[in-house]
């Protein structure tokens, strides 16, 4: 009799669902040790490409946040050197203020002015060598800074922005065809009749002079003795002076003058007195002062816009964009120009650079101008013929005088300068530190949704997995038992 014994299906299926339950409970397993849904390309090779690129991204933004936060940082430490600098212009005009006041000062008390003076120029540029991060200097025009220098008579070079395009060795040509004048006013009547005519007639009020300049008033009124024209000029210089008044008053022909220390058609004031031919024809008049012009001329062949004493290149300029350079002279320097060239200007432009985003064209720029004696006050027009604040001596009231005005230039400069990194740190650094932070949030919110693991399901699909397998190697081995008992049945039946 012939015997045959065959495999059972059901057991091989049972080793099949064995084999299933045991990888899924180990990917589960592999999963939940991980935190990640997706540990090789073979677990989602469309998540995980989409998973990388967000991994990247975030990575950018991350860098681009420390980017954003160490250039804050650069425009804190140079705006607390430019507060300082500030504090120290201010006490270099009162300085400047006291020698005017030629009544209580000697020989000894100028001396010591200009000793003081002296020591502030030094302080200050102190504070602007010493302005560095790392090694690099921020304020001395140094690797990070734009620095220039101007060429001819009167011709002074100013400053420049991130758009001034470094000029070629033979530098950009400056062709100045109009010199900048100031706003004036002249007096009707000689000073000195007015004077004595208020100190004879005791009805006649004491002569008054009134101005308004920039939105501000102010009234000097001079003793009913005073009928000296020149002491009153003096003392009425030093209370304008004193009351924070570009004005320059002197005699022109027996008459007041007046004029702004400032050239140009945005300088004007008005004026008038409360007696009769001072200022106006009628007292208490106000009389507007005959307004100045601005500077005209080219850099480079390329459109400028004048503004006093300055001439600004362009916005739309290929090269002397943002460019300023200031005239000092007068039309008859510029009748006697062998050429129509005043002067040359030559500008190196280092730029700070800042990569505040994750791509390469997110960049911001800053350009910070050389700020020391040399570089401050440069191009005010004065009779001292001080250049810059570098060069102010305070010998007289006169060169006390045209200090205030190079100091009030330098202070200018230095508040839009401050004003510009102010700007820089507020409306582009911390705006768009602040938009990085939500980026940087949402991608990793989307990085995690597409590649981490979700901890419950994997919970679930462990524990299923674990009893399919419990299950299948239970039924494994009971038909294994079984295959067992049948031999045996079948062996003691051939016995």
């Amino acid at each position: 009799m012939a015997f045959r014994l065959s495999s059972s299906d059901r057991t091989g299926f049972s080793k099949i669902n064995l084999q299933n339950a045991q990888s899924k409970a180990g990917q589960s397993l592999e999963k939940l040790s991980s935190g990640l849904r997706i540990n090789r390309g073979g677990d989602d090779p469309a998540g995980l490409l989409q998973s990388e690129r967000l991994r990247a991204q975030i990575a950018s933004v991350d860098q681009a946040i420390k980017n954003s936060e160490s250039s804050i940082s650069v425009m804190q430490i140079t705006d607390s050197s430019l507060q300082e600098v500030s504090n120290i212009l201010l006490s270099m005009r009162q300085i400047a203020l006291a020698t005017t006041n030629n009544i209580f000062n000697d020989n000894v008390t100028q001396t010591m002015y200009q000793t003081q003076f002296k020591d502030l120029k030094h302080s200050l540029d102190v504070i602007t060598r010493g302005t560095k991060l790392g090694s690099n200097q921020l304020l001395g025009g140094g690797k990070f800074g734009l620095s220039g220098i101007a060429s001819g008579d009167k011709l002074h070079f100013i400053s420049g922005t991130e758009l001034t395009k470094t000029s070629p060795m033979e530098g950009y040509a400056v062709a100045i065809t109009d010199a900048p004048t100031a706003s004036y006013l002249i007096g009707e009547d000689d000073v000195s009749d007015v004077l004595e005519e208020a100190q004879d007639d005791d009805e006649v009020p004491p002569v008054s002079l009134i101005v308004t300049q920039h939105g501000k008033t102010y009234k000097y009124t001079a003793s009913r003795d005073d009928i000296d024209p020149k002491q009153f000029v003096t003392n009425a210089q030093r209370a304008l002076d004193e009351n924070g008044f570009s004005l320059q008053v002197s005699l022109q022909d027996d008459k007041l003058s007046l004029a702004s220390r400032n050239p140009g058609s945005k300088e004007t004031f008005s004026a008038t007195s409360s007696s009769d031919g001072l200022i106006s024809k009628e007292a208490m008049a106000f009389e507007e002062a005959i307004s100045g012009t601005d500077v005209v001329g080219t850099i480079n062949n390329e459109m400028a816009e004048g503004d006093g004493a300055v001439l600004h290149g362009s916005a739309s300029n290929p090269n002397t964009a943002g460019i300023s350079v200031a005239y000092t002279g007068t039309q008859e320097n510029i009748d006697d120009q062998e050429s129509s060239v005043t002067g040359y200007v030559y500008v190196k432009n280092n730029s700070m650079t800042f990569q505040i985003g994750p791509d390469v064209n997110s960049v911001a720029h800053l350009s910070i101008p050389t700020v020391d004696s040399a570089h401050l006050g440069v191009g005010t027009v004065n009779d001292s013929e001080f250049n810059s604040l570098g060069d102010i001596v305070l010998g007289s009231k006169e060169q006390g005088q045209d200090a205030v005005t190079v100091i009030d230039k330098a202070t200018e400069q230095v508040n839009v300068l401050r004003g510009k990194i102010g700007s820089m740190q507020k409306n582009t650094l911390e705006r768009n530190l602040a938009v990085l932070r939500v980026t940087k949030e949402n991608l990793s919110g989307a990085e995690s949704t597409i590649r981490d693991a979700d901890v419950v399901t994997q919970l679930s699909e462990l524990v299923k997995n674990n009893l399919i397998a419990e299950g299948a190697a239970k039924a494994i081995d009971f038909s294994s038992n079984r295959t067992q008992q049948t031999m045996r049945l079948l062996l003691d039946g051939f016995q």
